[in-house]
């Protein structure tokens, strides 16, 4: 079996990619994987970096440079996503094989995904896990998308993708063309698309490969979740400043696996310089709760 691994990142998030590849290689020391970064391009001193992480490890890696003026016209619909957000829809296209795992950059990985990489798709696009949010919140958006009211709506940050039936159907085209043509609906940039599209035609896995920053949060959890939270595989630190764990606000439970991580790579001397951002989410914020609850 191939163990084909994709990831998209620029200079400017490379140090988060590096530390999300070094979980990934320490954890599956027995799998071969083969790497890819999607990208305008980047750095010498990158790729330098990059090659460190893979050296010792039985993982191979390839830098491929997106033309990415056939995402221009699309729209992210948040302040923290970029266009490059869209560069995993072309996947099928550009590797070839029958099954790629995507994985955004903001996350760690903390076990083996060897059983993630055989897991049947029963013919669906792709495998991965609902987004975490209120049942109002999701309703809403699978009404804005137009999407089936039994479909479920993924979190596109962890995918297992069936790149065959993706080439088969055209699912790429479908998406972006989608994504053109209702720009006004987009609020979560390809996920929105991908959700929209494939309308519940995709496979659920278990929580424990995508731990999002909202299921922490939750007031109530499952016993599922509880046991998924429990024994992570995959920690995704989803949303804007300061869910980031590189961030001195963030206050994510899971933040100190991303310092584990980071101090095996090239970026072990980071220091976090939203000082600012400290005092008013973990200084001020609390203070000020604490103060209205006395009127």
């Amino acid at each position: 079996m191939r163990y084909a691994v994709v990831f998209a990142a620029d200079d400017s998030y490379i140090q988060h990619f590096c530390v999300c590849l070094k979980s990934l290689l320490v954890n599956n020391y027995d799998i071969p994987f083969e790497v890819y970064l999607l990208n305008k391009g980047i750095s010498e001193q990158s790729n330098i970096y990059i090659q460190q992480i893979i050296q010792g490890h039985s993982a191979t890696f390839k830098n491929i440079i997106i033309d990415d003026s056939i995402f221009s016209e699309l729209h992210t619909g948040v302040e923290h996503l970029n266009i490059a957000a869209y560069y995993r829809l072309a996947i099928p296209q550009l590797i070839d094989a029958e099954r790629v795992l995507y994985l955004d950059s903001d996350m760690v990985v903390t076990d083996s995904l060897k059983e993630l990489f055989e897991i049947d798709f029963n013919d669906k696009y792709l495998l991965a896990i609902e987004e975490i949010g209120s049942r109002d919140f999701l309703d809403e958006e699978k009404k804005k998308l137009g999407m089936d009211i039994d479909a479920r709506y993924f979190n596109s940050g962890v995918m297992m993708i069936n790149c065959s039936k993706w080439r088969e159907d055209g699912l790429c085209k479908k998406i972006i063309d989608w994504s053109i043509v209702n720009t006004e609906k987009i609020s979560f940039a390809d996920q929105d698309g991908l959700n929209a599209v494939i309308n519940g035609t995709w496979k659920s896995i278990s929580i424990r490969y995508n731990i999002q920053t909202s299921l922490l949060l939750k007031e109530k959890i499952t016993v599922e979740e509880k046991e998924a939270i429990d024994k992570p595989c995959i920690v995704h630190y989803t949303g804007g400043y300061p869910n980031k764990p590189w961030f001195l606000a963030n206050t994510n439970p899971f933040k100190k696996e991303y310092w584990k991580y980071l101090k095996k790579t090239p970026f072990a001397n980071y220091k976090p310089s939203d000082y600012k951002g400290f005092v008013f989410h973990r200084l001020w914020s609390p203070f000020k709760e604490k103060i209205l609850r006395l009127f």
